[in-house]
């Protein structure tokens, strides 16, 4: 019944995708409150993401480290997100119930993803 959308720079940056993680975070545990308010359940949640709108949302997980306010995403569908070496470990926090990668092995972009190339970041 619901529908919520969430934009971000889309910089190319691990701390702007951070950033936008957290601010993620404060608007969804805002709009649980406020549904469970209005309809007396929490409501369940389902992120729909792209690209690296899918590292926004991983991070997330480490934003409930920080904020400690018990969200929880019933499911997380992850749409041609690039592997991120800083965020593949938050897949499995247990913000997430259930997690659904969708990615083409063919898209070499997408699958190797060049963190290396970042002014900010210098992985290889």
């Amino acid at each position: 019944e619901h529908f919520y959308t969430f934009g971000w720079s889309g910089d190319l940056s691990f701390k702007a995708r951070q950033a936008a993680g957290a601010t993620l975070y404060q608007e969804l545990v805002s709009f649980v409150h406020d549904f469970k308010q209005v309809h007396g359940v929490a409501p369940r949640l389902r992120l729909i993401t792209h690209s690296h709108g899918g590292n926004v949302a991983l991070n997330l997980a480490q934003a409930q480290e920080e904020q400690r306010k018990d969200l929880v995403i019933d499911e997380l569908v992850l749409l041609a997100c690039p592997v991120q070496e800083k965020t593949c470990h938050l897949v499995q926090n247990s913000l997430f119930k259930k997690v659904y990668s969708c990615y083409s092995s063919l898209d070499l972009l997408q699958v190797l993803d060049p963190q290396g190339l970042y002014k900010s970041n210098r992985l290889k």
